[in-house]
């Protein structure tokens, strides 16, 4: 027994040192490309407040979604630079408030496919958006008459879209990464 032992820890030696010495070195790490510089309207801004409101006539999107999900890809995208974003209705210690206004949302079925069952949706969503500073002084807007979303859905008569779990998650998101990504970076 003490025969085998000595010999699977010689072999095994012997493996890591042959081994070990034949193989080619490591890769260098690759250099992480730095983060993107953000507008220059962010220099003094550190903390912002992000307030969103579906003011259209069908109060189709939840504002307080809305706006947390907006604060969340703030947070995401400019985590190297110090501003952070939180989704609150009441002031607080920020120096800057980013307000959201879905003006109207609109959804037509664009195509259906009989055969699988599925709907192809259109969405088009008019939303403004107004970075304040402290002062009410305006740092940026923004406004698009219609940003346009494509979605598939597997058919079901009995919901309506806009109640669709597909819809409820994905069009908010959506609205989020453009928003954040045009408001951080958008010269």
């Amino acid at each position: 027994m003490f025969k085998k032992k000595m010999l699977t820890e010689a072999c095994a030696l012997g493996i890591l040192a042959c081994g070990a010495c034949f193989l080619p070195p490591l890769p260098a790490p690759r250099p992480t490309a730095p983060p993107m510089p953000v507008a220059p309207r962010w220099r003094h801004v550190y903390g912002v407040r992000v307030v969103a409101a579906d003011v259209s006539d069908s109060h189709h999107l939840d504002g307080e979604d809305l706006a947390m999900k907006v604060a969340n890809r703030i947070n995401w995208m400019a985590r190297d630079t110090g501003i952070r974003a939180f989704a609150s209705r009441q002031p607080g210690s920020e120096q800057a408030v980013l307000e959201l206004r879905v003006e109207k949302e609109s959804a037509t079925q664009s195509a259906a496919s009989a055969a699988q069952k599925l709907d192809t949706w259109s969405f088009s969503i008019g939303i403004s958006a107004m970075l304040t500073d402290r002062s009410g002084q305006v740092l940026w807007q923004d406004v698009e008459p219609a940003v346009l979303f494509q979605a598939t859905f597997f058919r079901d008569p009995s919901i309506e879209i806009w109640n669709h779990a597909g819809i409820d998650d994905s069009l908010p998101q959506f609205l989020s990464n453009r928003v954040a990504s045009r408001a951080l970076y958008q010269r």
